[in-house]
Order: C-alpha cells, then sequence, then structure tokens
C-alpha cells in the first residue's frame, strides 16, 4: 500500500506541453526519494481581496497510501529585450544578454536552465517553450502570471522571442523547490510546515483577489528562495491557470493526479475552491511526507492504481498515519480544507482564522496582499508588445 514520494502523472486528457529541442534552456523541480520519516509539527496572513472586476479590467503542488512522493521549481533587469529573429541562424538574443550555466529542469518539453546576464551578473532561469500551435496553450497562463507581481511568487522578468522559442526569463530560486526539500527531509516539523502554508495561503489569497485560479498547486510547482532559518517560498508555475473574469466556465480536467480537486476529477465547472483543496493535499504531503490519496502498489497494475486513487479523492478518502504526532489543530484544518463538496470547503478567509494557522504568523502578513494588490503590471516591458509576442509565439518560424 505504501507508495513512493514521486512526480505525479498529469490527468488524462490535460494538454501536452510543446514539444522542445535542445537549444537554450531553464529550471523545473527534482525528484523526490521515498522515505518512511514522518515528523510532527505545526503553519500565514491575511487581508482583504480587491474587487475582481477591477483586476479583470487590467487584464486583456488510513496510513499514508502512498509515501513521500517521488517526483511523476523581485527585482527586474534593466536590459529588457524582445528580439523577433528573421533567420534561424540569427544569434538569439537570450545568448548575447546570458551565458548559460546548467539545465535545471529534465523535462524537454519545457527546458528550464540556470543562466546569469553577462553584464548585471545576476542569475536568472531561463525557461524555453516551443514556438508553433503547442505553445498557444500555454499563453493564458503566462499573460496571467505576467499580471502578479507578489513576494511569494517568482517574477518573470522578460520575454524573448527567438528563431525556435518563446523565452521566458525567471527570477532564479537558489533553494531548489520544496518537493526536493521534502524528499532531502522525509517530512517536515510542524512549525516548519505552519511557515510554509502561510506563505502559501498569503499567495493563493492574492491571485484570488486578481481574480485568477492556479488549478496545479504543488511541491513542484513552490520554489525555495532560501533555505537559512525558515524556508521563504514562491509559486513559480500558472500555466495552467485561468482568469475567473474571462473564462467563467472552468471545466478542463486539468492539474496533477494526488493534488486535483474532487470537481475537477468529476468535470464539473469549477472555481478557486480548486486551490483550497490543493494546499490541502499539500499540507498534508509536507506533515506526513506521504500522499493522503494515491495508491502505488507493486501488486495494482497502473489502470487500477489510478481509478483507486480517483475514488479515494472523490471520497475524501484519506487518514492520519497510525504513527502520526501532530497538534489536533493541523488534523482540524486539514478536515476543513479536504472536502469533497467546495461549497463546503474551507475559505481562505476562515483559513486564516484557524487558530493552527495564526500561531506565530508575522505581525506584518496581514498587510501584505493590500499593499500588492495596488500593483499592477510590474514588467519593464510594455504590455503590448508583450502581447504581440506571445502572440507570434503560436506561429513556427
Amino acid at each position: 500500500m505504501g507508495a513512493c514520494f514521486s512526480r505525479q502523472p498529469r490527468q488524462p486528457g490535460t494538454r501536452s506541453g510543446a514539444k522542445q529541442q535542445e537549444d537554450l534552456q531553464v529550471s523545473a523541480s527534482p525528484d523526490l526519494a521515498s522515505s518512511k520519516e514522518r515528523a510532527k509539527h505545526p503553519a500565514v496572513s491575511k487581508a482583504a481581496a480587491p474587487p475582481k472586476a477591477q483586476q479583470a479590467a487590467a487584464a486583456t503542488q488510513h496510513t499514508p497510501r502512498s509515501s513521500v512522493p517521488t517526483r511523476s521549481t523581485s527585482s527586474h533587469s534593466p536590459f529588457i529585450g524582445n528580439v523577433s529573429s528573421a533567420g534561424p541562424d540569427e544569434p538569439s538574443n537570450l545568448r548575447e544578454r546570458y551565458r548559460i550555466l546548467r539545465k535545471l529542469s529534465k523535462r524537454s518539453r519545457s527546458p528550464v536552465f540556470e543562466a546569469v546576464h553577462r553584464a548585471t551578473k545576476e542569475r536568472v532561469a531561463i525557461k524555453l517553450l516551443a514556438r508553433g500551435p503547442d505553445c498557444s496553450t500555454l499563453l493564458r497562463g503566462i499573460e496571467n502570471h505576467l499580471e502578479l507581481s507578489h513576494p511569494h511568487i517568482i517574477d518573470i522578468k522578460e520575454v524573448h522571442l527567438t528563431p525556435k522559442y518563446l523565452g521566458l526569463v525567471l527570477e532564479f530560486a537558489p533553494g531548489g523547490d520544496l518537493f526536493q526539500y521534502i524528499q532531502s527531509h522525509g517530512s517536515l516539523t510542524e512549525t516548519e510546515t505552519r511557515r510554509i502554508f502561510q506563505q502559501l495561503i498569503i499567495a493563493l489569497e492574492y491571485c484570488h483577489g486578481k481574480g485568477i485560479v492556479n488549478r496545479d498547486l504543488k511541491p513542484e510547482n513552490t520554489l525555495i528562495m532560501t533555505r537559512k532559518g525558515m524556508p521563504f517560498v514562491k509559486l513559480s508555475d500558472f500555466g495552467y491557470s485561468k482568469m475567473e473574469a474571462i473564462e467563467t466556465q472552468l471545466r478542463t480536467q486539468v492539474g496533477t493526479v494526488g493534488y486535483t480537486a474532487p470537481e475537477i476529477l468529476m468535470g464539473l465547472n469549477h472555481s478557486n475552491e480548486v486551490d483550497i483543496w490543493s494546499a490541502g493535499v499539500m499540507l498534508y504531503v509536507m506533515l506526513f511526507g506521504a500522499y493522503p490519496f494515491l495508491e502505488d502498489s507493486e501488486l495494482m497494475e497502473e489502470r487500477a492504481k489510478f481509478t483507486l486513487t480517483h475514488q479515494r479523492v472523490l471520497a475524501a478518502d484519506y487518514k492520519l498515519p497510525a504513527d502520526a504526532h501532530v497538534s489536533t489543530d493541523v488534523a482540524d484544518l486539514l478536515k476543513g480544507l479536504l472536502v469533497v463538496n467546495p461549497a463546503h470547503r474551507l475559505t481562505i478567509p476562515a483559513i486564516m482564522k484557524h487558530p493552527w494557522f495564526r500561531e506565530a504568523l508575522p505581525e506584518k502578513a496581514t498587510l501584505l496582499n493590500s499593499r500588492c494588490w495596488a500593483t499592477s503590471w510590474s514588467l519593464h516591458q510594455d504590455r503590448s508588445e508583450v502581447h504581440d509576442l506571445l502572440i507570434q509565439a503560436q506561429y513556427s518560424p
């Protein structure tokens, strides 16, 4: 019944990423090794959300069945470029500005590289998406990400168009991703889990206040800026995100098996409550180093495991590990997050009022989002210019 904490497969029928060729490339997240360690322990703020209409106008990740998952990744540079090269042999503007240090991701469809700006020596991550029709499915998520400027969200610093790729220059996260971090520890203390969860909820409150639903929250998409003391984390991938004011009927089956909310699995119209479910799964994974619903028995065929996992999600059929030593408060919070009916799931304001969440909450955390909501477009490139580049990226050179 135990399954390694590893990268989870995508939902059947979810959109596929663009195929990549080996060229310039950038960062994702590594795999977690299985572990039976399970630790104990407790986890960041509150602010009133702005009117979504205003934001829309600005926009045109039993006993645990699966042990620690094994993987299935704000300042802006003044050197903004937007090269739309005329020929395949023309040097990439990215290569002129940046020196590639190493490949961070193993995924061929959207390779990520660590790089350094040749003039400023600033370290960045560069993510490449192959130009062409496949790229079009990613553009809405990129546009949504560009609307976000927050201490707990990775910045997009520059957007480039090369003969082969749409290149995104991203804020670099030296601490790797949360998936790696959990894998290296087996599980996290309740205190450490609480601090990370607080940051996650603050970021979600901000996104939802901007009318954006992430739909693919998981440790692999949560990056760590520093591991000194308590980890400082940032959300990094908005590829499946949707702007609610523009796309009012959200029915697409997207996300990652093990983290996906029941309403998505059932093909129902859904809203930002799906992010609350995924946050609950992440809370469980951090505390116990295991997935609450995933079945990964070596004695079962893949299809049977997949079906059983779905059945457990649809019934919210999970249990705390028999040897778990966690507070009653965090167990109560989990019970309120992993609720099948989204109407009965805890809301973000309710989460922020929960005793477990409020413990050791930084004093200024509740003021953060009210300041961030006042900021709209923060990229140094013009909005229309970037929009044009994204449109051009849909067409092969």
